[in-house]
């Protein structure tokens, strides 16, 4: 049995005890590494470099960096690792490089995202078993809506497709990509387009991270029970797609991402899996533009991960890691506390 077939057989079987373990910050990992990240793409502008490929005169600073990046994951005891496309859909992609939408540009993105797979595919394959996970970012992702989901009054009439299609097509059909995530989903309108599409279309296992305020609803204000009485009604008519294995959080406070859970967890009518990847709990200051730690330590991954990996296990998480201004430090904490 492959890796991929064992993994999805061990998440869908309610009675199975295995856990895995995702990659943490990679955008934090790489500003920490002198690596300037603010663009409309943000951790894939350093693959639109040319010198990121051509290493016939050696490595780059940025390809040396992101190469570590991985090898640092996987050696914290990551079994899935990302690929740095969040910000990469095909409306930032052209916005960041200035360029028209067309068939020639379309086919330039559908190559960067193939190069930007099979080089995380080469990652995971200095390692045993693991598995590469598409990163594509909710459409909030796009107009900076994640931490507000504000996607204006006619949510309901967003063209979501024109988002998620181009970079959702090449994920399902590479070879290099054995799961997709949908990131950060903070609207319920966004979540309620994901969840309508079919197996015909989607056909490769996928995973929902919401994203969530510490009021346990989604950051356009709709509580997690409506969002799990959402999943039951399509249970119930047959209509969720069976390839979703995990629906969860991310990108949420380290402190609130475990009373997320288990709302979600306390109201879902049938078996799923659940995934968490909160941030450190590190809080961001708008007017210094720096990050400090809050002042309630339990509010603060450092020190704090076997409590919530417990929490997290008893509630049916089958995935943790870590988001924003998570290191590979926490990635061994997470590692060695389901080991415990």
């Amino acid at each position: 049995m492959s890796n991929l077939n064992q993994f999805v057989k061990n998440i869908s079987n309610p009675n199975d005890k295995t856990i895995y373990v995702l990659d943490g910050g990679q955008g934090t990992f790489l500003e920490n590494n002198g690596i300037n990240v603010n663009s409309q793409i943000w951790c894939s502008i350093p693959f639109t470099k040319n010198e990121f490929w051509d290493t016939s005169k050696g490595k780059s600073h940025e390809r040396i960096i992101m190469e570590k990046m991985f090898k640092d994951f996987l050696g914290s005891g990551c079994n899935l690792v990302m690929t740095p496309t969040y910000q990469l859909n095909y409306s930032s992609y052209l916005k960041e490089l200035g360029l028209n939408r067309n068939i020639e540009t379309l086919v330039e993105y559908n190559s960067l995202l193939d190069k930007i797979s099979e080089f995380t595919r080469e990652q995971a394959n200095t390692k045993e078993d693991i598995l590469v996970v598409g990163s594509i970012g909710c459409y909030g992702s796009m107009i900076l809506a994640e931490f507000t989901g504000d996607y204006g009054s006619n949510s309901q009439d967003i063209d979501f497709s024109s988002h998620y299609k181009p970079q959702l097509d090449n994920f399902i059909k590479s070879d290099n990509i054995d799961v997709i995530i949908f990131e950060t989903v903070p609207n319920i309108e966004d979540l309620k387009y994901l969840l309508s599409l079919n197996e015909t279309y989607l056909n490769k296992p996928f995973f929902i991270g919401l994203s969530t305020n510490d009021k346990q609803q989604l950051r356009d204000g709709t509580p997690l029970k409506e969002v799990s009485d959402l999943l039951n009604g399509l249970k119930r008519e047959g209509k969720i797609n069976k390839n979703l294995l995990l629906l969860g959080c991310n990108c949420c406070s380290f402190e609130s991402s475990t009373k997320s859970i288990k709302e979600l967890k306390d109201h879902l009518d049938f078996y799923i899996g659940l995934i968490s990847y909160p941030n450190s709990g590190e809080i961001y200051d708008t007017v210094t533009k720096e990050w400090h730690k809050p002042l309630n330590n339990l509010a603060l991954s450092e020190n704090n991960w076997q409590a919530s990996v417990d929490s997290y296990i008893s509630n049916g998480c089958r995935v943790i890691g870590g988001c924003c201004r998570t290191t590979p430090d926490d990635i061994k904490c997470i590692h060695e506390a389901i080991n415990n």
